[in-house]
């Protein structure tokens, strides 16, 4: 079953297939507040608006959803560590976020740089941020970036494999049973192959880097989901 998800995910983002040739992305053109001053569809429509829902898709990019999600944990990162540059390249502000409590300062980041969502997909990228920025913005001491990453990219993928999941049974008639089994199975398992994965060093931090690095990992965990490396 494992090997099934990825394969879907390979099907739908053959730039996956080049884990050592990851993808770059213009930071500007990830961020939903950006998109929405250029006229590129819902942009940050706040979260609890109906703006986004009737919005056609191109096919996935498994990668290209990371590295939206990767920009908003950096978002919290660097609200955590005062870093009023670091947000400014994602088009937040330090002061205004820093007078929101935790959720508040989570869901404002989330609408800015991931905007509202649309489909399945945008609901679990959406989740794993949020579940990031949470422990990355509550921690009683600030994690490194490396667990950060790990932290996210294991939320991520489990949650985009449980949308592939859903699709599947829907399509093929799994069974409710097969489908909870899969469920339990797949959680520890993606968070133990990324735990394992090998990173390079971060070096200083910015939310460029960082995006990189989440692109990169993102390849590697659908290679470890498929049971290549």
């Amino acid at each position: 079953m494992a090997q099934a998800i990825a394969n879907a995910f390979l099907k739908q983002d053959t730039a996956l297939r080049r884990p050592r040739q990851s993808p770059s992305f213009n930071l500007n053109d990830l961020l939903a507040s950006k998109r929405h001053e250029r006229g590129g569809g819902s942009g940050s429509v706040r979260s609890g608006s109906s703006g986004s829902t009737g919005r056609s898709r191109s096919p996935r990019s498994l990668q290209k959803q990371a590295a939206r999600g990767a920009a908003a944990i950096a978002g919290a990162y660097a609200l955590r560590e005062g870093n009023a540059s670091a947000l400014d390249d994602l088009g937040l502000n330090l002061r205004e976020l820093s007078a929101l409590p935790v959720r508040e300062q989570c869901m404002r980041i989330l609408d800015d740089v991931i905007g509202a969502p649309g489909h399945p997909d945008d609901e679990a990228l959406r989740k794993a941020a949020y579940e990031t920025m949470k422990e990355v913005l509550a921690a009683k001491s600030p994690l490194s970036e490396e667990e950060v990453l790990r932290t996210f990219l294991s939320a991520f993928v489990y949650r985009s494999a449980l949308v592939e999941l859903r699709s599947k049974r829907a399509r093929d008639g799994l069974s409710a049973q097969a489908t909870r089994k899969f469920e339990q199975f797949v959680k520890p398992y993606i968070a133990r192959r990324i735990k394992g994965a090998r990173l390079a060093v971060m070096g200083r931090f910015s939310p460029r880097t960082f995006i990189e690095k989440a692109t990169r990992l993102t390849a590697d965990a659908v290679s470890l989901l498929k049971g290549t490396t």
